[in-house]
């Protein structure tokens, strides 16, 4: 019975993406690039991030970053051949898809993650050639030095965590919004409108339908939505 139901929701969810196809013939519905995500980031990397995410993770932190892929079973839109691994809540393999396609200079771009959470997206964003990376987060359900514990495992220097005061000075060209309603955030804060974005990739749940200054050009079904600013 629960797997009949649920084989129903994704029916619906299905048509859905049909729908609005049909409704917005420009806007590129795209796969994720399996080979291409395990080339670049293999279960051996992405099974030492996970055990630094659980090394790393207090008690008083939310056990939700102990199972990201459980999370409103999102999973279900991530391909066969993709394994669905503790280091990244689902729509943010589709941004790492995004940028592994579509960034030609990486070392050029500032991208930051906002919520970030404990920072893997940060990390592999840098595997990816992204050097000037940055997280904000209120921590809320993760305290900061549980992310700086996790960072200094890889590297990366906990100055990459960014304060709310500091977002409007940042010259952003990618951001990121995954785990949180744009919808909401864009509301409430215009730093996903800094002048100087070009992308803005954002959970496909809960975001809105249009960004005003940018439009949407491609969407990773049930995952992933990426809003291109207008010229």
């Amino acid at each position: 019975m629960r797997a009949a139901k649920r084989e129903a929701g994704l029916a619906v969810i299905r048509l859905g993406f049909v729908l609005d196809r049909v409704r917005h013939p420009g806007v590129k519905y795209r796969k994720l690039d399996v080979a291409k995500i395990n080339a670049l980031f293999p279960a051996t990397r992405r099974l030492e991030v996970e055990r630094a995410i659980n090394d790393s993770l207090g008690e008083s932190d939310n056990d939700y970053f102990r199972n990201p892929t459980g999370y409103n079973l999102r999973t279900l839109h991530l391909p066969r051949g993709l394994p669905a691994l503790n280091d990244l809540y689902p729509p943010n393999v589709a941004v790492l898809d995004f940028l592994a396609h579509r960034i030609v200079h990486p070392e050029q771009e500032v991208l930051l993650d906002f919520p970030c959470g404990i920072g893997a997206l940060l990390v592999y964003a840098r595997d990816l050639g992204l050097l000037r990376i940055h997280g904000y987060d209120n921590w809320n359900y993760l305290a900061r030095s549980t992310a700086e514990r996790f960072l200094q495992r890889f590297g990366v220097p906990g100055s990459v965590l960014v304060a709310r005061d500091d977002l409007a000075s940042l010259p952003l060209t990618i951001f990121t919004c995954v785990g949180y309603p744009l919808t909401l955030l864009a509301r409430d804060s215009s730093v996903w409108a800094t002048p100087s974005v070009r992308y803005v990739l954002a959970d496909r749940m809960d975001r809105p339908m249009s960004l005003p200054g940018f439009r949407r050009t491609t969407e990773y079904g049930g995952l992933l939505t990426v809003f291109e600013r207008v010229p």
